[in-house]
């Protein structure tokens, strides 16, 4: 299994979320790729459901760690929204996903934690439990 660079776009929300969650790691050493993976998985469908017009709460969990992840992405994002920083990818015809432009930054977003959650089940995978959280810890 070969592991690609992500598209330049983004570059900026990923490394902007990997980096919360070195943070988060280096306050909870116990956490595990897992306890990632769940989170993931929790705030991909968050943001589908958002895309979609729903109304939804954040998600929860009553693991300290994993609270403390969901809620400093969620405040990573709403801090990018706010400025702005990922609105010219939206219905950006020179910005395309396969063959899709993204029609909402909530569409964008998911797109950027699964693209995290790939890379969590490769260096999961090809280095163990905490693999990807070493990996990640190693560039930022």
């Amino acid at each position: 299994m070969s592991h690609t660079m992500p598209p330049e776009y983004l570059m900026g929300v990923l490394q902007n979320i990997e980096k919360i969650i070195t943070i988060i790691y280096q306050e909870y050493p116990r956490l595990a790729d897992k306890d990632v993976a769940w989170v993931i998985e929790k705030l991909i469908n968050y943001y589908k459901a958002r895309s979609r017009g729903k109304e939804i709460e954040e998600p929860t969990t009553p693991s300290e760690m994993k609270q403390a992840l969901i809620d400093e992405i969620l405040n990573i994002i709403d801090q990018r929204e706010e400025l702005e920083a990922d609105i010219e990818y939206i219905n950006n015809p020179n910005i395309r996903h396969g063959e899709y432009m993204f029609a909402s930054l909530e569409q964008f977003y998911v797109v950027a934690l699964k693209r995290i959650q790939s890379s969590l089940r490769f260096w999961t995978k090809e280095a163990g439990r905490t693999g990807y959280l070493r990996y990640i810890s190693e560039f930022l």
